[in-house]
């Protein structure tokens, strides 16, 4: 899972296709939440707590609003 996460494909449109709405900068912290998210799923897979799980499924939403919220702001 942690080799298959959505920021491989971005990285590549950034560098292939210059697409302006990722940097490494944000690449990197898409991956630190992404990571914590997976570390998280992992942590809480034998116990099954819903409630926790529901909890880091909130956190990652919450990382990446607040990430788009401040790229917003730099345009």
């Amino acid at each position: 899972m942690f080799h298959e996460k959505p920021t491989k494909l971005w990285n590549e449109r950034m560098v292939k296709h210059g697409d302006e709405i990722f940097t490494e900068e944000r690449l990197l912290m898409s991956d630190q939440a992404l990571d914590t998210y997976l570390h998280q799923l992992i942590a809480l897979q034998e116990t099954q707590d819903s409630e926790r799980m529901m909890k880091a499924v909130e956190e990652v939403v919450l990382r990446f609003n607040e990430m788009n919220e401040g790229q917003w702001l730099l345009y």
